[in-house]
């Protein structure tokens, strides 16, 4: 299946990893719901680990839907993705958010993360029909998701908090599904961000 100019990665398939190794891996999307207990205590340990200390002042929104890239049989990168109807200047929009996206550190720069993306893309656009894909990230990583055809959108952005309506210092990131341009304006997500 093709996104744009980007192939993507299938269950059980070979992943070119670096140019002098291949492997096996098995890539998938499950419900977060059909987590082992095991893997939804790694993953939240994990998730800790890399995003406790960046984020701590904001709550943040579960994925409903988890991508695993496993070698060997263990969780080696992993994406969340939360579907919302959210609010750009009042219009509704229909998107698939990407959160949390993990790679051991023993694993990266193999290209897990890419195939993750891309598979999530595909998700995003065929299973959920959504209009855009939306992430949110710090401005170090905009180079990494342009290459997958990610673009940086102005804000402001705004999410849900216990307190009201906070407004994130967040670069906000997309890209379409479907035909048409990205409203300008607020975009509210309706939510917990993700």
């Amino acid at each position: 299946m093709r996104i744009g100019d980007y192939w993507l990665c299938r269950k059980r398939r070979p992943l070119a990893l670096n140019s002098w190794e291949m492997t096996t891996v098995d890539i998938e999307i499950v419900s977060v719901q059909d987590l082992t207990f095991e893997e939804r205590d790694f993953i939240g340990d994990w998730i800790g680990r890399v995003f406790g200390g960046i984020d701590s002042k904001y709550e943040w929104a579960h994925g409903e839907w988890a991508l695993l890239i496993r070698r060997n049989g263990g969780i080696v990168s992993y994406v969340e993705v939360v579907q919302r109807r959210i609010e750009v200047d009042g219009q509704s929009v229909d998107v698939g958010g990407i959160a949390n996206v993990m790679t051991l550190e023993d694993w990266k720069r193999r290209g897990f993360a890419s195939a993750a993306m891309r598979k999530c893309m595909g998700f995003i656009c065929n299973k959920l029909s959504a209009d855009f894909g939306l992430l949110v990230c710090e401005a170090e990583l905009i180079p990494f998701y342009e290459r997958l055809g990610w673009h940086v959108v102005s804000g402001p952005l705004v999410a849900d908090q216990s307190q009201g309506k906070v407004v994130l210092p967040h670069v906000t990131m997309v890209f379409a599904c479907k035909d048409g341009e990205w409203p300008v304006g607020t975009i509210d997500l309706c939510g917990l961000p993700w």
